[in-house]
């Protein structure tokens, strides 16, 4: 593992997202969509060893009841090593370009970190999933640019 530091605001989330950033106790996050015993032990571990490793955490995505989205193993991380608060970004209201690149921006701090590519896959998941959905969703070209809009 690398000793590199890097700083949350300048080098993990890109800036076109540093308004929509808030911290958020990992405690009071509901994961309802993913149970943790979906999440090995050492999957945990070694998130939370990229977060130790880097000294940052890169913001889970979650909606306006504070569930999880995307991200279930990283608040995991946070509570196994006792992260009183961490980043987050609500999904109502992300455009199609904000949601590439807070999913590119997760991708940087997994590698960063070192974290194996299957863990972020597994975090991004979800992502994937509901920018599919919203892909055949728009699909008629309307103009709608918001990954929330109906």
């Amino acid at each position: 593992m690398t000793n590199k530091k890097v700083d949350l605001e300048t080098s993990l989330v890109a800036p076109e997202l540093w308004d929509r950033l808030f911290r958020v106790d990992p405690y009071a996050l509901d994961c309802q969509f993913s149970p943790a015993t979906e999440r090995s032990v050492e999957y945990v571990t070694e998130l939370a060893d990229a977060v130790i490793n880097i000294g940052v955490f890169t913001p889970v995505l979650v909606d306006e009841n504070d569930i999880v989205i995307a991200g279930h193993g990283l608040v995991d991380a946070a509570t196994r090593i006792g992260l009183e608060d961490i980043p987050a970004i609500r999904i109502e209201g992300l455009s199609a370009e904000e949601w590439e690149i807070y999913t590119k921006s997760m991708a940087r701090f997994f590698s960063l970190g070192e974290a194996p590519f299957e863990a972020f896959l597994s975090e991004a998941r979800p992502i994937m999933e509901l920018k599919a959905i919203y892909d055949v969703a728009n699909d008629n070209n309307d103009g709608t640019d918001e990954l929330t809009a109906a």
